[in-house]
């Protein structure tokens, strides 16, 4: 009897890859994101772009890893912190490069705000507004039958221009920077009807949020769950 050996070439199993549409980037075995981005504008005190400031992302709380990003915002003040390990971060604008934002504020004064990534929200956008006193808007987002925390979206706008000021992903618990001026709120999570300040389902019904100068503001949020 006669053995037959069969030999498979190496550019043959390329082939049958891409025939089957298998790669092992597409394997389910490959591993899941750890990791996020927080991104963004500064402004100076009159609220025009400020470029050349440098925007430091630490992580803190139970944060896995002591992670510490840094960018510097370009000319239309936008800046990016990718790959952030998912956590909570202290994000801060405390110094400038640049000569403009020198002329029309004081870098000397940090602006921070928290901000939070994970898996469900890996992304942040955050406004930072240096030379300005702000306020503190902190509270808590739970379920409205079990009182059980959820974690979501919060997005603030400007309640005159409608610009955006922020959206963050948070463990039911925030803790953001605002500017001294009207907000619209709005509160979101799978599975959940939409949140709109001061405590309703419908945008129509909703008004806006004023916090003092150097004021903190607390708003507890119920979400109330999708009828199934």
């Amino acid at each position: 009897m006669t053995r037959k050996t069969l030999t498979i070439l190496p550019c043959a199993v390329a082939l049958l890859l891409t025939l089957t549409g298998t790669t092992a980037a597409q394997s389910p075995l490959a591993a899941a994101p750890t990791s996020g981005t927080i991104a963004g504008t500064v402004l100076d005190a009159r609220g025009h772009p400020a470029s050349g400031v440098v925007v430091t992302a630490r992580s803190v709380g139970n944060s896995a890893s002591r992670a510490r990003m840094q960018a510097v915002s370009n000319a239309d003040g936008v800046f990016t912190l990718g790959f952030c390990p998912f956590g909570t971060y202290l994000v801060v604008a405390s110094s400038t490069t640049g000569a403009q934002l020198a002329q029309t504020s004081s870098p000397q004064r940090p602006t921070f705000t928290v901000t939070s990534l994970s898996r469900a929200v890996p992304s942040a956008t955050i406004t930072l507004q240096t030379g300005r006193s702000t306020s503190i808007l902190t509270g808590t987002v739970s379920d409205a039958a079990t009182g059980k925390p959820v974690a979501a979206i919060v997005e603030l706008r400007s309640a005159t221009t409608g610009n955006q000021w922020a959206v963050e992903g948070v463990p039911s618990k925030f803790w953001i920077v605002a500017p001294n001026s009207a907000l619209s709120m709005t509160v979101s999570a799978p599975g959940y009807q939409t949140w709109y300040y001061p405590g309703t389902s419908s945008p129509a019904a909703a008004s806006p949020l004023n916090i003092g100068r150097k004021q903190q503001a607390v708003v507890d949020v119920q979400l109330q769950p999708l009828p199934k």
